[in-house]
């Protein structure tokens, strides 16, 4: 264990004196530190607000259809006018709708609330990546990546817990202020720590000058690998979808206090940031993104063997691994065939199919946990996700 922290210190070192890539690692952590107050609390405030588990299901629904909408014009968006500028705007967004929520006591409120938050995400979603797979070589960009995300989860550690006690103490609405007040800190840092630099290269190519949504969109679909990277993308936002919804649920109903949920983060922090270090050696092509999406649906096959709190927090945080390490893995795999001034179109509209896999994965998942146990759910997921890596293996 010194070795791999050694390791890994070293790792952040190397990556210290490249100035593209140092921007970006402490963007990414300031961009987690302002999320992470509400994640342990987000099911139980909606639930605590009155709304069923099928309406906080409606509600994520409306994030997930307008991120799917708005993601590919963000893109374009980012490509024209550049992806550092659209990430800050998209914080002061994540702000905005954090405070909607603080405010909010209905259905529509909280449907806003996501809107506003969605818009945001689209603005961030793959902004950052793509700049700096523009600014680097792909080596340098998984390499910041996968480092980037085994420190990213860390910083989710104080402010979830911090979160999960406010919102037991104080009142679950809390939680959203101070997210609030994070991600206004995080949007005035980033936009310091970016400002210094270029977009990089992005002029067209004689075979795809400007390119449209659309035109990005009809490339992507008839590239075998970035077509690739769109089912591997639908089908895992799909599947991991019953796991965000549902762990506090689960984890509260097998006697889990509410007060202690935040401190979850810890072990999901740890496995998730191991799966982003194992993911810097994945480098294989389809190979690696099949072990990825095993290593998400394995271990979500066992808490219906072994439904306790204990062991299913286990089996819980196993499967971060893989979900740690998927998206550097994917990334890498799917930009080696995309050309710099269309990056953030294309890795925008692979995000907004993994969002229709979300929206798709919420809508099933809120039907199935009708007639199932939460647990139940999640055991269908995990065969979807083995299946899916056993499909990806045969196409590699």
């Amino acid at each position: 264990m010194k070795k791999g922290w050694r390791g890994l210190v070293t790792q952040v070192g190397a990556l210290w004196n490249k100035p593209p890539a140092r921007a970006y690692l402490l963007s990414v952590l300031w961009h987690n530190l302002a999320a992470g107050w509400f994640f342990a609390t987000y099911v139980l405030f909606l639930l605590e607000r009155g709304m069923s588990l099928q309406q906080a299901n409606l509600i994520n629904g409306v994030f997930m259809a307008v991120c799917f909408v708005f993601d590919p014009i963000t893109g374009k968006l980012a490509d024209r006018v550049g992806q550092r500028k659209v990430f800050v705007w998209g914080l002061w967004g994540w702000a905005l709708s954090f405070v909607v929520y603080f405010a909010g006591q209905s259905f529509w409120a909280f449907a806003l609330a996501e809107a506003i938050g969605a818009i945001g995400h689209s603005l961030i979603s793959e902004a950052l990546e793509s700049w700096l797979r523009n600014t680097t070589d792909e080596k340098t960009a998984h390499e910041t990546m996968s480092i980037t995300g085994s420190l990213s989860p860390l910083v989710f550690i104080p402010t979830a817990l911090g979160g999960s006690i406010l919102g037991a103490k104080l009142g679950l609405e809390y939680p959203w202020i101070m997210a609030a007040v994070s991600s206004v800190v995080a949007a005035i840092v980033c936009q310091q720590l970016l400002s210094r630099f270029g977009e990089g290269k992005t002029e067209g190519s004689e075979e795809t000058p400007n390119l449209s949504v659309a035109q990005v969109a009809k490339l992507t679909l008839r590239h075998p690998n970035l077509a690739f990277s769109l089912v591997i993308a639908f089908g895992v936002g799909m599947a991991v979808m019953p796991y965000n919804m549902f762990w506090t649920v689960t984890l509260k109903n097998l006697g889990a206090d509410g007060a202690w949920l935040g401190a979850m983060w810890i072990p999901i922090a740890v496995m998730t940031g191991l799966g982003a270090n194992w993911a810097r050696k994945q480098t294989e092509g389809r190979r690696s993104v099949a072990k990825a999406v095993a290593l998400i649906g394995a271990p979500m096959v066992l808490p219906i063997l072994w439904p306790k709190l204990w062991p299913v927090v286990a089996f819980f945080a196993l499967h971060e691994l893989g979900r740690g390490a998927i998206r550097p893995v994917l990334f890498t795999y799917a930009n080696r065939h995309i050309e710099n001034h269309y990056r953030s179109t294309a890795n925008s509209i692979r995000s907004a199919v993994w969002t229709l896999g979300g929206a798709t994965g919420l809508i099933i998942s809120g039907f199935l946990s009708n007639n199932l146990t939460t647990v139940q759910v999640w055991a269908v997921s995990a065969v979807v996700l083995l299946l899916l890596a056993i499909w990806s293996r045969t196409k590699g």
